[in-house]
């Protein structure tokens, strides 16, 4: 028989993280890591691609291929505390590349083996 108080434990412990983290927990921990997003419709089917190749790597992607303005996908995906949001438009479809913003507001470009190494790194 497993005693209650552990459970109250557990509870109490998650709770705490969460509040020392301000919901923003490390890319290993988050439920989510990273937040792939289109600019436009023509980018949608590399999107697609570079969404399904995080997948197959084990990595806890979201996929917003909605219709919303960028900054809309990007607010949307910062208000979950999305790690990572990856924005992807006709120039990083034709570069083969990822330009990948932060939740602190950092901004990059990298290729999609970079980005697998930097979320697996982070576990």
């Amino acid at each position: 028989m497993i005693h209650r108080a552990i459970y109250g434990s557990v509870e109490r412990f998650i709770g705490i993280l969460i509040e020392h983290y301000e919901g923003k927990l490390p890319l290993w921990l988050a439920p989510v890591q990273a937040s792939i997003m289109t600019i436009s419709e023509k980018s949608e089917k590399y999107a697609k691609e570079v969404y399904e190749r995080l997948q197959d790597k084990g990595i806890r992607a979201f996929f917003d291929n909605s219709s919303d303005r960028v900054s809309q996908k990007i607010k949307r995906a910062s208000l979950k505390k999305i790690p990572l949001h990856i924005i992807l438009g006709e120039e990083e479809r034709d570069n083969k590349e990822l330009s990948v913003r932060t939740l602190s507001g950092e901004n990059s470009k990298m290729t999609v083996e970079d980005l697998v190494n930097l979320i697996t790194s982070s576990n």
